[in-house]
């Protein structure tokens, strides 16, 4: 709190605003201490509104915000309020730092965007890796057929070296897939033997050269399949 005049002047002042701006009694009484000095230029507009207020009505509307510049030149936020003594030039100024509530607000709007950032990674994360699952179970019929046409295929044909071709980038695939499955923080995509009873809407051919005993299977359905080697997601997220 502190008494002032509308042209800048500080005539009185207590201990707890001198401490808020740095200065002391000694400034105080050398006058030293201007409001107008201390108020940085892009908050001249709010003085200048709250001295209308005081010289019209005595009073201020309401509390503002503003800034102090400090002795040593920094800044403290403050709310302000104050009103004119009847018939008199001065009044009295009413100051509340603000300093704890800025540096808790700053805070609170770091935590909440580290927040929105982690939700956004952890969307990246589970899209990418029910891509990535998905891509696995495309990949392990590229490779499954690829070996089994390797097995068919004799030494010196035309198109072994396309079907070796085949098989590496469909290994490479699979090391991709198994980075994104990382990042997405899931399981590194290891098969394990499954069975797979219910109908799926997709063809079943693309499972074959995954299994470990021979299977037929129709068009839209298998009634019954061992031994197949797949990701457990991939055997139970059709219906």
């Amino acid at each position: 709190m502190f008494v002032c005049d509308l042209d800048g002047r500080i005539y009185e002042a207590n201990d707890a605003f001198l401490s808020m701006v740095g200065y002391d009694q000694k400034d105080l009484a050398a006058g030293r201490l201007r409001w107008t000095d201390m108020t940085p230029a892009e908050w001249q507009h709010c003085d200048d509104k709250a001295i209308g207020e005081l010289r019209t009505s005595g009073k201020t509307s309401l509390p503002y915000e503003k800034e102090y510049v400090r002795k040593d030149g920094s800044r403290v936020p403050v709310l302000i309020g104050g009103a004119r003594f009847e018939g008199s030039p001065q009044g009295v100024a009413f100051v509340l730092d603000l300093s704890d509530r800025k540096r808790v607000d700053a805070e609170r709007l770091k935590l909440e965007e580290r927040l929105r950032q982690a939700e956004r990674v952890e969307a990246i994360g589970t899209f990418a890796g029910g891509i990535a699952h998905d891509f696995n179970n495309i990949l392990g019929a590229i490779l499954g057929y690829g070996e089994l046409a390797q097995k068919k295929v004799g030494e010196g044909n035309g198109i072994e070296q396309e079907l070796d071709q085949v098989m590496q980038a469909g290994q490479r695939g699979k090391r991709l897939v198994e980075q994104i499955l990382a990042f997405s923080r899931t399981s590194a995509g290891h098969r394990v033997p499954c069975t797979c009873s219910r109908s799926s809407p997709r063809p079943w051919p693309c499972w074959r050269p995954r299994c470990r005993r021979p299977c037929t299977s129709g068009r839209r359905s298998m009634p019954v399949m061992r031994r197949l080697w797949a990701m457990p997601r991939s055997c139970t997220r059709w219906p």
